[in-house]
């Protein structure tokens, strides 16, 4: 959650509200913490933000959230088809990314400003990491470490 001072990170699951976040392609996650809750716990932001594939990626509130943890500091990490998020605050515009196949068509359409690279599970540009999905977690995470 915060900047950790010890080395150990906390690990916590935060959304806009108590519920449940519905994710895809039928997964859903129970939140910990509000992204509010988080936010005013640590000021100083993050270090790691994980965005994983949500059902509506156009939640304002959780976009102008995940773009402020990447102002203070965090390094986000998308999973499968939460590169979309990233994209929709500007976050991937110039940056080399990948995301789950069957969202490439659309990623070449829509994203004319991210190098789209898809010979790789997951791709790290500076402090974003998009994977192409939950199978790429392994290097994903040795890409953290």
């Amino acid at each position: 959650m915060c900047r950790a001072n010890a080395g150990v990170p906390e690990v916590i699951s935060a959304s806009t509200d108590l519920g449940a976040d519905a994710l895809m392609p039928a997964l859903t996650v129970p939140a910990d913490q509000t992204l509010g809750d988080v936010d005013a716990a640590c000021p100083q932001g993050a270090d790691v933000v994980i965005v994983p594939a949500m059902r509506d990626r156009n939640m304002a509130e959780t976009l102008a959230r995940r773009k402020a943890q990447h102002a203070r500091g965090a390094v986000m990490v998308s999973i499968c088809e939460g590169a979309w998020l990233l994209a929709n605050v500007g976050l991937l515009a110039g940056r080399r990314a990948t995301t789950h196949c069957y969202a490439r068509p659309r990623i070449a359409r829509e994203l004319r400003g991210t190098v789209r690279m898809h010979d790789s599970r997951n791709v790290v540009d500076r402090d974003i990491i998009t994977t192409t999905g939950v199978s790429a977690a392994i290097p994903a995470s040795l890409a953290l470490i």
